[in-house]
């Protein structure tokens, strides 16, 4: 499952840095795997909306913190 559109790393990261008053640090990696999940047939078959783009997550994230929220153990491996 998947957010409404595709957003770029860059993107975000500048997003959330100046959110955070904080400076992008840019690197060049020599493989990563580029992908962008098409949530066509979820919006379809089952309705699927998602609201939550990047940007709205990165500024709840932000809110939950500075408001004293913490993460939760969760069973997720990964």
């Amino acid at each position: 499952v998947s957010g409404p559109a595709p957003f770029a790393y860059d993107v975000a990261s500048a997003y959330a840095a100046e959110k955070l008053g904080l400076p992008v640090v840019d690197f060049a990696v020599s493989e990563y795997n580029d992908f962008c999940i098409d949530i066509s047939k979820a919006r379809a078959q089952l309705g699927y909306d998602p609201q939550w783009d990047i940007f709205r997550i990165v500024d709840d994230a932000i809110e939950f913190r500075r408001s004293g929220g913490e993460r939760k153990a969760t069973m997720y491996p990964g």
